[in-house]
């Protein structure tokens, strides 16, 4: 593996892992008995709303702009696949 693919594996698993705390963290805020503020809930909303654009796009720039394609996937000879279709 070289060093592009462990860097994008190991932001994954971070992503991952923070993820499944959020996700833990959510389900416990919502089993709480107490009352609920409407207004107050409707004002994180936009911040949410970047939130997960942001972590996104995050994904988007760690999985198309740095995953090793053609010339940049590295300077030995190029991988030929011969297929043959029957």
């Amino acid at each position: 593996m070289g060093s592009i693919a462990i860097i994008i594996t190991v932001a994954y698993g971070v992503v991952v892992i923070l993820g499944s705390i959020l996700a833990i963290g959510l389900w416990r805020s919502t089993n709480s008995r107490r009352q609920v503020d409407a207004h107050k809930l409707a004002e994180r909303e936009r911040s949410w709303l970047v939130a997960v654009f942001l972590a996104l796009v995050a994904l988007l720039f760690a999985t198309i702009f740095f995953t090793p394609y053609g010339k940049t996937a590295g300077n030995g000879p190029v991988q030929v696949v011969r297929v043959t279709g029957q």
